[in-house]
């Protein structure tokens, strides 16, 4: 990680873009941002926009450069848009969205389900919650049990005399 000195640091912050900065991270402006994703979106590199928008190329390695690009990305396709400064949004586990028109049980369930009730021990969903979901919960991965007997099955028909026996066909090239 990139740690930046004094006078790096000073430089910085002259910046008009530079919303802040500390010894290990740098934050732009939403002002950067826009101005970064708009010149990129024209097919301009990002160390011509960097430096177009006053800051020294001295400061950024390709790799710094290259998490600028793919963090204005992301904020740019967002539904939220640029941000001004940190870029993490935390997810409140209240904040849940339920569809109108679902019922109360249901409604409950999914919240416990979303908030995480879930036997700390298996993993697995409680009792509670799983005789509340208004769908049957079954896991079906290839070695289960019934997809195991159908191989058995497959595999034990020439034996018993359930197979036919036929020469291979060529395909036409």
């Amino acid at each position: 990680m990139k740690e930046y000195t004094a006078k790096e640091m000073k430089l910085l912050k002259a910046n008009p873009y530079t919303f802040k900065v500390t010894k290990n991270k740098l934050y732009f402006t939403v002002e950067f941002k826009e101005a970064f994703w708009t010149a990129y979106q024209a097919g301009m590199a990002p160390r011509k926009i960097l430096e177009d928008l006053g800051y020294d190329l001295e400061m950024f390695g390709q790799k710094q450069i290259d998490s600028i690009v793919q963090r204005i990305r992301y904020q740019a396709q967002d539904r939220c848009g640029f941000r001004q400064g940190e870029n993490r949004t935390r997810r409140k586990k209240d904040d849940v969205s339920i569809p109108e028109g679902t019922s109360i049980e249901s409604k409950e369930t999914l919240t416990r389900i979303l908030n995480g009730v879930i036997d700390g021990k298996t993993g697995q969903y409680s009792r509670e919650v799983l005789g509340k979901i208004p769908f049957e919960v079954s896991a079906d991965p290839f070695y289960s049990e019934s997809n195991m007997a159908h191989l058995r099955r497959g595999a034990d028909a020439p034996g018993a005399g359930k197979g036919a026996e036929h020469d291979i066909i060529e395909a036409d090239e």
